[in-house]
């Protein structure tokens, strides 16, 4: 009798539980047991019990033996662990596909890993494997669009993946590129340049972040603020904080008392009583408020008030949270999920808006092309000497008071803007020339050659390889280009109207 009286009160203590969370404005999909957790972004997660690593499924249940010392971010089916004092790498089941031999590993992308062997050194590894390159820094970062960030003798520099230095250690710190651009200080001070070296913003902030959807967060004078890719302020430096923003560009930002979301103008998108708000994810925010968290919706609805002791960013339906501080579970919440653009807070068009090519858009099985604009639509006149003009959908150049129809028109694919390559480098004064065995692309103008293979996101500039964000594509017998790689690399300057989607190029 007394043994069921006790399953009854166990039973009756779990349901009350669940009750309060559920009217609390969660579920309790997994209750605090772990020492750490992390949150679901990808099919399972590491959680942690007595320094101890094991993977866990969407229930928040470990699915393998807390096996490994440390473990890595999970962004692939590659995860890096560490076991026995020597890193190697995991299936999502647990399994062992790189053996434990290294005394660093980084995460998988594009098929290829950062790891420091035994001997000290930094190698690039594929997934099977083998050493694919050596670094050429005795400090290395995994790679990021085409280039790898390193250190040697306290200097900051980059290599491109073959192991040849293309920018020489200089800086005092660097981080990777992202959409074209690397935040590097110098100085004393943070600016940005670009994969050739060059500034595109002369170091003058306190701190730089990379750029995202073609915007950065600085710091000046103890003050946040945000910039384009041109160095333009788009918003005013007179906010105490500023997060990174989400892929709406919607930016959690605090200014005095107010803390809320802005737009890359500055523009206060939602105001909320909370002492922060951070990054949405999957339609869902943090927010922290006199010691405590919780969540909100798009909206500003309040999920679940601030409650948690801790708590982690909500994605694939699940977040880690703690009451205490010092067990961990994962709960779930009542949210719709969220819109990819959502209407209520579309980021309008700021003063001065990003080239087209320094903005991003969701992959999806093959490129993304847009034509917004009908061949028969004019571009803008041109602004002033030696310019070309040209608009998004349109065969029509415009070099001064002559007229040209080009063989196809500029279009957008995945969100960069592509050219039509011949007819703009002639119109520059360049020549091109056109390797059909290999479909390789060689460009001439002023002593600076540039070529490009169609289907390579890597183009040489001056013989130097060079990221693209787009590889070049034949489309109904022309061959298109990414504009900027063109533009930049030919010592051009590319100004974008957005209202028009009017491109103009100015040359020497």
């Amino acid at each position: 009798m007394k043994k069921t009286i006790t399953v009854l009160l166990v039973f009756l203590l779990i349901f009350t539980a669940g009750l309060s969370a559920s009217a609390a404005g969660y579920t309790v999909v997994s209750s605090p047991q772990y020492n750490m957790a992390e949150s679901f972004e990808s099919s399972v997660t590491k959680v942690s019990k007595n320094s101890k690593w094991a993977l866990a499924d969407t229930n928040g249940t470990a699915i393998t033996g807390y096996n490994w010392e440390a473990m890595g971010d999970i962004t692939s089916e590659y995860i890096p662990a560490k076991k026995g004092g020597k890193w190697g790498y995991i299936t999502p089941a647990g399994a062992e596909l790189i053996p434990y031999q290294y005394t660093t590993a980084g995460c998988f992308k594009n098929g290829v890993a950062m790891v420091q062997k035994s001997d000290g050194k930094y190698a690039y590894i594929n997934i099977y494997g083998d050493v694919i390159f050596h670094s050429p820094f005795t400090y290395s970062f995994s790679p990021s669009e085409g280039a790898i960030c390193g250190m040697i003798n306290g200097l900051y520099g980059y290599s491109d993946t073959e192991g040849n230095i293309i920018i020489h250690p200089q800086f005092e710190m660097a981080f990777d590129f992202h959409e074209g651009y690397a935040a590097v200080k110098f100085g004393g001070k943070w600016g940005f340049i670009t994969s050739y070296g060059a500034y595109s913003v002369k170091p003058a902030y306190d701190y730089a972040s990379d750029f995202k959807n073609g915007y950065a967060v600085c710091r000046l004078n103890g003050k946040y603020g945000i910039i384009d890719t041109a160095g333009t302020r788009t918003s005013s430096f007179d906010f105490d904080y500023i997060g990174p923003p989400d892929n709406s560009n919607r930016y959690p930002a605090k200014a005095g008392t107010v803390s809320g979301f802005i737009h890359a103008n500055g523009e206060w998108i939602l105001k909320t009583q909370y002492d922060f708000c951070y990054q949405y994810t999957d339609g869902v925010a943090r927010v922290y408020k006199d010691g405590k968290w919780g969540y909100i919706d798009e909206t500003g609805t309040e999920l679940v008030p601030p409650t948690f002791a801790d708590c982690g960013e909500y994605h694939n339906g699940r977040a880690p949270y703690s009451l205490d501080g010092v067990l961990w579970g994962y709960l779930t919440l009542n949210v719709k999920p969220a819109e990819t653009t959502p209407p209520a807070v579309d980021t309008p068009t700021p003063t001065v808006t990003p080239t087209p090519d320094n903005t991003t858009s969701p992959n999806t099985d093959g490129p993304t092309i847009q034509n917004p604009a009908s061949d028969s639509t004019r571009p803008l006149t041109p602004d002033r000497e030696n310019c070309i003009s040209m608009k998004i959908g349109s065969k029509i150049a415009l070099k001064g008071i002559d007229e040209r129809t080009l063989s196809a028109p500029p279009i957008l694919i995945d969100g960069t803007t592509m050219i039509p390559v011949r007819d703009v480098v002639e119109l520059l004064g360049g020549s091109i020339a056109w390797n059909a065995e290999n479909q390789r692309i060689n460009i001439s103008l002023n002593y600076i050659t540039i070529s490009m293979t169609v289907g390579s996101k890597i183009g040489y500039v001056a013989g130097i390889p060079t990221p693209m964000q787009q590889a070049p594509v034949l489309l109904n017998g022309s061959t298109l280009v990414p504009l900027r790689s063109v533009v930049d690399g030919l010592n051009c300057e590319l100004k974008w109207i957005d209202t028009q989607q009017n491109i103009y190029i100015y040359y020497k």
